[in-house]
């Protein structure tokens, strides 16, 4: 293919590319071969400073316009400038396993770097690259292509995050709740950490929707919702279990403890209710079950579920309107 028609093709690329003379990572990388102090990769992270100088050494030999366009520059040795400021710990971490790639000729790599436009947006770029037949050995002229995917990430976060909630209240869903207590109990275990977390059901549920209608059951729950996020700590976890069930996860919270958080729950809701329902035809309370980690008994987040649900069916049975965990008895709520 003529020289000309091959620099027709690069200008023409939807997407920001760059040629690139990568000989200074080849480099680096035979000389941390040949040093006793272990693993190439392993020396690299921990000196972050040696990956930065390494990728700064790299020499941009050509630049599409759209790269022009990306970095806000009008010549491809402006590029290296802008690039120097976007040296940040995560885009550290991608340098880093874009030299081992490279290192590896995975011609499969794909890694995200975050960089601002000329504008200030901060934006993600999706990196490639492909080394040119006949440099795979000196890695000196390597395309690298960078397309802005900002808005799709965005996008997929958004949808992750909706998968993730609850249609009715906007707190974790069923299965959400369930992985997020299953993390804390892990990172609980690891450290060594208390963990509780609380079963509300709503008591005479039921009642409420057959007597009131599903729309004002629905307007209770979302009412439930609100109460629950304004008495709990940022760091606590909401989430709507199934029906008019209530999972709060407290890290770092003794059962015992964790009780005071569910009086409170308990008072304001009640509070709530007083105003939402007429006391005369209504008295709703909540049965709220505690359990705890470290236990004996709980061994998984499932474990952990089950002992609350089931310390909370006995609270209902009982009556209604308690807290109860494995070590105390029926504690009724605190006056209004």
């Amino acid at each position: 293919m003529k020289r000309s028609t091959d620099h027709s093709i690069f200008q023409s690329l939807p997407v920001a590319a760059l040629v690139e003379d990568c000989s200074s990572l080849k480099r680096l990388y035979q000389k941390l071969q040949r040093s006793k102090e272990g693993n190439v990769l392993a020396q690299l992270r921990g000196n972050p400073a040696l990956v930065k100088q390494a990728f700064c050494g790299i020499s941009i030999l050509a630049a599409n316009k759209k790269a022009l366009e990306l970095y806000g520059v009008k010549r491809p040795a402006e590029i290296l400038d802008r690039f120097r400021r976007s040296m940040s710990r995560k885009n550290l971490k991608t340098l880093l396993e874009e030299f081992q790639a490279l290192m590896d000729r995975n011609a499969d790599y794909q890694g995200l770097l975050e960089l601002r436009t000329p504008a200030g947006r901060a934006c993600e770029v999706l990196v490639k690259f492909a080394i040119l037949p006949g440099h795979e050995k000196t890695l000196n002229r390597v395309v690298v292509t960078l397309e802005d995917v900002t808005e799709q990430k965005q996008a997929e976060r958004h949808l992750r995050k909706m998968a993730q909630l609850d249609g009715l209240t906007g707190l974790l869903n069923h299965k959400a709740v369930k992985e997020r207590l299953d993390q804390e109990l892990t990172r609980a275990k690891r450290h060594k950490l208390d963990l509780s977390c609380l079963m509300i059901d709503v008591d005479h549920f039921k009642y409420v929707n057959d007597r009131f209608g599903h729309q004002k059951g629905d307007q209770m729950i979302r009412h439930m919702a609100r109460i629950i996020r304004e008495n709990v700590r940022r760091s606590d976890i909401i989430g709507r279990y199934g029906g008019d069930e209530f999972l709060v996860i407290l890290p770092e919270t003794k059962p015992q403890n964790s009780v005071i958080v569910a009086l409170r729950i308990q008072k304001y809701f009640q509070l709530a209710m007083t105003k939402y329902l007429r006391q005369d035809q209504i008295k709703n309370a909540l049965s709220i079950g505690i359990s705890g980690y470290p236990d004996k008994e709980i061994e998984t987040a499932k474990d952990m579920i089950a002992m609350a649900d089931k310390i909370m069916y006995k609270a209902k049975v009982s009556g209604g309107d308690r807290i109860l965990h494995p070590r105390m008895i029926s504690q009724r709520p605190v006056a209004a």
